[in-house]
């Protein structure tokens, strides 16, 4: 279109064209077994689990899903989706969060392993426990566009 050229991704140097999935994730390997963080938070674009219109991203859920348990990774944080989830499949240690809502925001589904999903503005602020403890770290889902903002659902990592 006139504004928007998806192709570009493609043909930059450095860009898409010359990542390689296998050294990544070797990286991420390496990264998470010589840590010895008490807490292990993982960040990334695109959401493992997610009851937004695309789902979630089985390319990440094969790839990764095992290196967060055995690594015991204890949240992924993530953004993509237009809205705020807390996905936590019954199969996994690993919470997954949406904080995607700072656009236009997209209406969910839910499934049985989302505790929650707002489809409105909002943000989400994570408290690291003193010493990195994993059930000392709060996860706390915010609304955006009014003020004060309100906090409307929270979760310690267990």
């Amino acid at each position: 279109g006139e504004y928007l050229d998806r192709r570009w991704a493609r043909d930059v140097a450095g860009g898409l064209a010359e990542q390689s999935v296998p050294a990544q994730k070797a990286f991420l390997e390496k990264a998470l077994e010589e840590s010895d963080a008490a807490l292990k938070i993982a960040v990334g674009h695109h959401p493992f689990y997610s009851n937004g219109f695309r789902g979630g991203t089985l390319e990440l859920q094969s790839e990764l899903g095992g290196l967060f348990e055995r690594h015991e990774v204890a949240l992924y944080l993530n953004g993509h989706d237009h809205d705020l989830q807390h996905v936590s499949p019954k199969s996994r240690r690993t919470h997954f969060v949406t904080s995607g809502a700072g656009s236009k925001t997209g209406r969910g589904f839910g499934t049985a392993d989302t505790l929650f999903e707002h489809d409105a503005h909002g943000f989400v602020a994570v408290t690291v426990g003193k010493g990195g403890e994993r059930n000392a770290t709060a996860v706390q889902f915010y609304s955006a566009g009014e003020s004060p903002s309100k906090l409307l659902y929270s979760f310690h990592l267990s």
